[in-house]
């Protein structure tokens, strides 16, 4: 068990975590993430941070919820940077207002003892499993060209070779 946990200032709702089946898309060093057990999503109440539906009920800054980290899955690449959505295993709904500290950068590592310090004994919770999410699958995998699989080299080279009237080696 690490002694850290990642704690996030999100503006995505309850609703939109559970749909995505994590919290996403943080910059983050995964070989140290993957060794944390926990997550808390912190409310960022201050629009337009999330357009997405749901209701965020809780008070800026407030914890609303524990998960247990399943895994980590690359998201995208922006700004020079890696990008991760940290996926549930389990859940439990907090609410434990002022929890944010004022940082500036939304994804942070704090030490377990501050966890509790700020009001969450991890020990105490009661963790739901989750259902993993059904993903869309990404652009340029077939989910978007009209049906059409996708295609080994083999079949793209026979393709060319035939469009192009050449050797398909």
């Amino acid at each position: 068990m690490s002694d850290k946990a990642l704690v996030v200032l999100t503006g995505k709702s309850r609703e939109t975590l559970m749909t995505e089946g994590g919290t996403a898309h943080w910059v983050l060093n995964p070989a140290v993430v993957r060794g944390f057990d926990y997550v808390i999503c912190v409310r960022h109440a201050n629009p337009p941070y999330d357009p997405g539906p749901g209701a965020r009920p809780e008070p800026h800054g407030a914890a609303f919820l524990v998960a247990k980290i399943a895994d980590l899955q690359l998201t995208g690449h922006d700004k020079e940077r890696d990008r991760y959505r940290v996926m549930f295993e389990s859940v439990t709904d907090v609410l434990v207002e002022d929890f944010w500290d004022g940082s500036r950068n939304p994804a942070r590592y704090m030490p377990l003892t501050d966890v509790a310090a700020r009001g969450i004994d991890l020990d105490a919770l009661d963790f739901q499993p989750v259902t993993p999410p059904v993903v869309a699958p990404p652009p340029g995998d077939g989910g978007d060209a009209g049906g059409a699989s996708p295609l080994t080299i083999a079949d793209a080279k026979q393709g060319l070779a035939g469009m192009f009237g050449g050797p398909v080696e």
